[in-house]
């Protein structure tokens, strides 16, 4: 998978990873600048280094991946489930985070984060960025009602 990811096959080939499992895949320090991977499962991935800015991660499932040293700037995140996921070191410039879901995720060492970006974010045991005034556990409640209606 990496090497079709690297020799830019998928994009010549105009190929679609929507909607994809790829669940453990090994993608470190791959260039994946602008992709569409929107509804994709990527989880438990590895995607150490890689460069994922102004990707589509729509409805991604990037949930216990590692995502250290990823650069997500400009990545459209909206309603993607990071539960448990690696952030360290994460650049998150300008990345929409709207409706992510960041339970038990770490982004405490996350790089080029807005207050304001993370607002628009669900919480449950978050490990947020030192200086951050959010409340790392606002959403705690709403899973535990999801949990119960499932």
């Amino acid at each position: 998978m990496r090497f079709l990811f690297e020799s830019d096959i998928i994009s010549k080939l105009n190929l679609s990873l929507r909607g994809a499992d790829l669940r453990n895949v090994d993608l470190r320090g791959a260039h994946l600048c602008g992709i569409n991977l929107s509804g994709t499962n990527l989880g438990n991935a590895n995607l150490n280094g890689a460069d994922l800015s102004n990707a589509d991660l729509r409805v991604v499932t990037l949930r216990g991946a590692n995502l250290m040293l990823t650069n997500l700037s400009n990545a459209n995140l909206s309603s993607a489930n990071l539960g448990s996921a690696n952030l360290m070191l994460t650049n998150l410039s300008n990345a929409n985070l709207s409706k992510t879901h960041l339970r038990d995720a770490d982004l405490s060492s996350a790089e080029n984060w807005t207050e304001d970006q993370l607002s628009e974010a669900r919480f449950c045991k978050t490990k947020l960025p030192e200086g951050c005034k959010l409340n790392p556990s606002r959403n705690c409640d709403e899973w535990q009602l999801d949990t119960l209606i499932e």
